[in-house]
């Protein structure tokens, strides 16, 4: 029935062959021909901006004197602790990521308002920590801000994807996870800059707190997605009449197109809104069976391997880890930072022109030849004692005879050059290209519950 009734509307808009303009025009032109759909997406994607401004917050501010007083008494914080102030952030993710929180307030909410939700919560998490005076306390705010990041990390590729022309929600889509790259590069010159500042971590986590108001205020003023709103009046209850608030959304989004391409985008969204409605919601029991078990588990391993890939090492422990080689951690994870960012923009321009599989394969490759090198070069270069009179172990790391604590410039070299292309490769494929890839697989029946199910491992292998 719902089938039928969109296919009439198709046949009063009399575009069931009509040959489109946008047809023959790159992904460019159509953006610049409809610049607020570029906007939207564009201003959704600080959701991925505050993601990374917690990632690239965390690594300097634990290496920080100023941190470690405030925070621990000034004793020094052992690796255990280091690991569960930064992993409690991913614990918060876990949690609101899961279907039965995400897709339950998308469904129930709105894209839009669910970012407003996001945002809001991501920012009490971030003042809770700018305020702390204990490690518990600081671990609280980070649990928080990471249910507001397991919210926005869900919702806002969605809702990119979904206000996107369909010839661009590739690009539209990569767009979260540059805002995940920018953030991270903000936040470490951020803490570049503090770095030696009395209280200089707690003005590191101002900006988040900023652009957390920001998004919220901000989403305030946006439209909501087309298709949920055609998916909330319903297309059987509408009963073939015109969606107003969607059509009016489309036509506001595509300001700039012609009449006959959003009438065309309309039938199309109300065409798979019908569909959806004919075949309806799947159980758990068959979701997780056949042919959508497939799909999850393909979602499932692509967010398991973009995480646990190494990734996380460089942006969380990217400092000590490049201190221990004998360089100025800082500095380094400033350039390391640069670079990811700077690659991600190929993956924006290549994703719809090479495809998603071509991008992950290539790029796959790459990540494991300069991974490989630099395991190589630290097992066989570097040396950690078993006992440091001065410190850690690892401020002790040296080459071979050569006194603790130092590292021979060659070797030196070998791991930042390592380390920067893995870190450009990642950038340029599998750090955005997976989050579209996810997005897209799930055949409509099963996309509520298969976006949050193949998203989830994002947060519990970060916590790993």
């Amino acid at each position: 029935m719902a089938g039928s009734e969109s296919s009439g509307l198709r046949d009063v808009f009399h575009l069931s062959d009509l040959r489109l303009e946008e047809d023959d025009m790159t992904v460019f032109e159509i953006l610049a021909q409809q610049p607020r759909s570029l906007l939207v997406a564009s201003f959704a994607a600080l959701g991925g901006f505050l993601f990374g401004l917690d990632t690239g917050y965390i690594g300097p501010v634990l290496e920080m004197s100023s941190f470690e007083r405030d925070i621990h008494g000034g004793k020094t914080l052992s690796p255990g602790t280091k690991g569960f102030i930064t992993g409690s952030f991913s614990i918060g993710c876990v949690i609101t990521s899961v279907p039965v929180i995400s897709g339950w307030c998308m469904d129930q909410f709105g894209r839009r308002r669910t970012i407003i939700m996001g945002a809001c919560i991501f920012g009490c998490g971030g003042l809770v920590q700018d305020v702390s005076n204990s490690v518990a306390e600081m671990c609280i705010g980070r649990l928080i801000s990471g249910f507001g990041t397991g919210m926005l990390s869900t919702c806002v590729p969605v809702y990119q994807t979904e206000v996107a022309p369909k010839e661009t929600r590739g690009a539209l889509g990569t767009l979260y996870q540059l805002g995940v790259t920018l953030g991270i590069l903000v936040a470490v010159l951020v803490d570049f800059s503090q770095r030696h500042a009395e209280a200089g971590w707690r003005w590191c986590g101002v900006p988040r707190v900023v652009v957390a108001v920001g998004l919220a205020l901000g989403m305030v003023f946006l439209p909501e997605s087309p298709r949920y709103l055609m998916r909330k009046a319903g297309v059987n209850r509408m009963q073939g009449a015109v969606n107003e608030p969607a059509m009016a959304t489309l036509h506001w989004l595509r300001q700039g197109a012609k009449l006959d391409y959003v009438e065309v985008e309309y039938a199309e969204i109300m065409d798979e809104v019908a569909e959806e409605e004919r075949v309806g919601q799947a159980s758990w029991s068959e979701f997780l069976s056949g042919f959508a078990l497939r799909l999850l588990a393909v979602g499932v391993a692509a967010q398991f391997l973009q995480q646990l890939c190494g990734i996380n090492a460089f942006m969380y422990y990217g400092p000590a880890m490049f201190k221990m080689a004998g360089l100025d951690g800082f500095t380094i994870q400033v350039v390391l930072s640069s670079v990811n960012f700077i690659m991600t923009i190929p993956a924006v321009v290549l994703v719809d022109r090479c495809g998603r599989k071509g991008l992950l394969r290539w790029t796959g490759f790459l990540m494991s030849v300069f991974m490989i090198l630099l395991g190589v070069v630290g097992i066989t270069s570097v040396q950690i004692p078993s006992e440091c009179p001065d410190g850690t172990k690892t401020d002790c790391a040296h080459s071979a005879n050569q006194p603790f604590g130092s590292v021979s410039w060659s070797t030196s070299v070998q791991i930042v050059v390592s380390g920067l292309l893995f870190v450009g490769s990642f950038a340029a494929g599998w750090g955005p290209v997976v989050w579209v890839f996810c997005a897209e697989i799930f055949p409509l029946k099963y996309r509520s519950k298969g976006v949050g199910r193949a998203w989830r491992p994002s947060g519990s292998s970060s916590m790993l």
